[in-house]
This record gives C-alpha cells, structure tokens and sequence, in this order.
C-alpha cells in the first residue's frame, strides 16, 4: 500500500493565486469592452443607416409625386429601398421620364441608383443597356442599346445638384424615323458622353457638353469629338414648371456662349469656336471661327503609307478645298488654315460657299 505522500500535490500560495486572478481581471474587462463597444458602433451604425433609408425613401416619394401639368414626371414600377450595411439604393424594375412642357419620354428598365459610405456626394446610376427616347409632339423616336449604360450625379448640400453625366459604351443609336434612317442608318460609337452642370461662377446659366468616340452613321465619315456650350440662363428656363422650356429659354435669351468643340475626322483635326443667338423662331444666328488642321509635313511622312479607310477619309477632299480659303495657322506639331463661318437663319457659309443649314431649336 502506497504513502499517501506520493499522491502530495503543491498548494498554491494564496498571495500567488490572488496574483493570477488580479492579471486575468483586466483581460477580461478589456474583451467585455471591446464587444460592448462594437455592438454600440452596430447600432449606432444601424441606426444612421435607417435614418438614411428613411430619408432615401421620402425623398424618392417627393420624385415619383413631382406633377407637371397634372402628369407624373417619373413613374417607377417595383420600387425598392435598400443597400444595408454600406450604402443606400433605390431600385425600379423599370421606369418612365415624361415631360409634357417638351414632349420627351425616356424610357427603360432595371434602373439603380446607389449612394456609398465613403463617397456620400456622388450618386451612381445604372440602368438595362437598352433605352427609349420619343418626342412624343414630333412622333419621332430613338433606341439606344450598348454594352454599358450608367450616370453619375455630383451632389451639393447646398446647391443639390452640381453635375450630371451619363455615358453609354458599345452604343447603337436607331432612329424611328424612316427618313433619318435613310441618311444615318443605325448610328454607332464606342462611347457617348453627356454632361449638364449649372456654370460655375454663373450658376442661372447651364453648361452642355457632348463627346463621342468612334461615331459612325450612314455615309458620314468615322469621328471622334466633343462640343462643349454654355445655355445663357439656361438654368432657369429648366426650373420653370410651366411652359416649354426651350421657348422660355428663347425668350429670355437664346444666347449659347463658349461654343467650343474638336473633331478628328481622317487625318485632319477640326476645331471650332465662337457664340450663337437663336432668334424666337428657333433660327441660329453668329460668327464661328474653324481651324482645319492637319499633321505636320513630317508625320505626314510617316503615316503616308497608312492611309485612311475612305470610310474615315472621304470628306478630305471637301475640308482641304475650306482649307484654301482660310489664313494659314500653326498649332503645335498640326498646321492648316482658320475660315469665319457665318451662320445666318441657320444658314452656313464660309465666305460664298454654302455649306448647309441647321435646323430650327423648337
């Protein structure tokens, strides 16, 4: 039979016992408020994006409501607010803008709209590749589809609205009207960029800019450009909810300042500046200074071998006929010529040669 010594196990000395447990108590009381400080940041969290949501859901209410002329501005089917833990959306399964003052109509589906934590001021919009426009007075219309249709708005929280753009990617244009077609046929690019903002430092006036890269219709040639304007009191002609806008905007001013654009049609490059006043009946009016230029005499060499598809370059002969009737310019490595064109009644001319018209903004 054993000694019950051998089964002898050390007791602990109760000042080290204490010890020990002294250590772990701050351990302890850390991890507890470690947890109880994440579950206060959840809620909070939580909360604030509830509040966000509540506000996202009646500020899409106070949209959908908008009545001009007793119509709906925008209706949207399946509307749905969500977008927990880290942004907010508001989602329809499809969607109608219409404008009785004008006659426009937009129309598509699966559209998104979502604002991010971390970005608050820039809504991104997202919609189905595949839109409808109709101008439903003039009975024409327009399908656009591409591989990628999306929008961005920069917002203010004093000026609500700072900048809207939309780009589509991929992009066929189909007009409805048969005429049109004829002379356009189904137009591509392989991007289209369209950006509205108030001008900054005039805030009553409104900035347009335009800007497509590889443009193709019909017999035109391939291009790639952009036309930036300025609409004089273009922001308050929008804002009016009753009449037409256009024509409150013709009245009250009809001024279309820093009028600038650049084309780049076969080897040339066109680029254009000025100002135009439209007349009541919707008629342009002014003076646009064109440069036509082309690549110096040694990239010319180089690229020589390389020419032009006709389908790029079939309007070379027209522009270097234009060219000789300009003052010769210089422009970094490009050279050419800078021709006044007049534009009167919506007719063009530089100098005595026609060389169209423009059609009336109604």
């Amino acid at each position: 039979m054993q000694d019950e010594s051998d089964h002898f196990e050390p007791q602990l000395d109760p000042r080290t016992r204490f010890d020990e447990e002294k250590q772990k108590t701050p351990r302890k009381r850390k991890y507890t408020l470690l947890v109880t400080s994440l579950l206060v940041l959840f809620a909070l969290w939580s909360a604030a994006w509830y509040a966000g949501f509540t506000v996202a859901n009646k500020a899409a209410d106070r949209i959908v409501s908008l009545q001009i002329r007793d119509q709906s501005l925008l209706t949207c089917a399946d509307r749905e607010v969500g977008g927990y833990p880290f942004s907010l959306s508001v989602g329809c399964s499809s969607y109608r803008l219409s404008d009785p003052r004008t006659g426009l109509i937009v129309e598509g589906t699966n559209a998104e709209t979502d604002w991010h934590v971390y970005t608050p001021h820039l809504a991104y919009i997202k919609t189905a590749p595949n839109i409808h426009f109709k101008h439903a007075q003039l009975d024409q219309g327009l399908d656009i589809s591409a591989s990628d249709i999306s929008g961005l708005v920069h917002l203010d929280p004093f000026k609500l609205v700072r900048q809207i753009s939309f780009r589509a990617q991929d992009a066929t244009l189909k007009p409805s009207d048969e005429k049109l077609k004829q002379f356009t046929g189904d137009m591509t690019a392989k991007e289209l960029t369209i950006r509205v903002q108030p001008k900054p430092d005039h805030e009553q006036d409104l900035n347009l800019s335009f800007a497509a890269s590889e443009l193709s219709m019909g017999q035109i040639p391939v291009v790639t450009g952009e036309l930036s304007l300025t609409a004089a009191n273009g922001v308050d002609a929008i804002a009016q909810l009753s009449g037409n806008p256009v024509r409150i905007w013709l009245e009250q001013s009809g001024e279309l300042k820093d009028v600038k654009g650049w084309l780049e049609i076969g080897r040339k490059t066109l680029k254009l500046d000025g100002a135009l006043s439209i007349d009541e009946k919707g008629m342009a009016n002014g003076t646009m200074i064109l440069r036509i230029l082309n690549p110096s005499m040694d990239d010319m060499q180089l690229t020589q071998s390389q020419a032009a598809p006709a389908k790029r370059d079939n309007y070379d002969g027209l522009l270097t006929a234009i060219q000789l009737m300009g003052k010769p310019v210089q422009e970094g490595n490009l050279v050419g010529s800078e021709i006044a064109i007049s534009i009167v009644k919506g007719k063009i001319k530089a100098g005595m040669l026609p060389l169209g018209s423009l059609p009336a903004i109604r």
